[in-house]
């Protein structure tokens, strides 16, 4: 197996980030008309979260998946959008659909059945 030299995981996340943050600038400009924020309140909020709900995650995690294998880390990837449903519906007052609680349903389904070792199950195939 070649290695292609080693950078660390602060690095590489914040080369995913800003890599990101371009492609998004350019096809903001191609999409969309930008428009910038005229308080400054709004420019800490948004630098405040960027940085650290953004940035700050970001990084801490990628750190963390070295520590972790590679399917609990996609469990783990898998169920960011429950837990965000989740928090939402818990904070917000958000609710859902019945289409959005069958895509929630088949979200947990398709995790568990990731999860799941069939050959433990069943036995080795003939």
């Amino acid at each position: 197996m070649r290695q292609h030299g080693s950078i660390s995981y602060s690095t590489r996340s914040i080369l995913q980030l800003g890599t990101t943050g371009v492609i998004s600038l350019i096809f903001s400009f191609i999409i969309e008309e930008p428009c910038l924020p005229h308080s400054e309140s709004v420019w800490f909020s948004a630098t405040v979260l960027g940085l650290l709900c953004t940035v700050l995650a970001f990084v801490i995690q990628t750190s963390a998946q070295k520590y972790t294998s590679a399917s609990h880390v996609g469990v783990i990837l898998s169920l960011e959008p429950l837990i965000a449903g989740f928090v939402a519906f818990a904070f917000a007052g958000e609710t859902m659909t019945l289409q959005g609680y069958f895509g929630a349903a088949l979200m947990a389904a398709g995790i568990f059945v990731m999860e799941i070792d069939f050959k433990e199950i069943f036995g080795p195939s003939a």
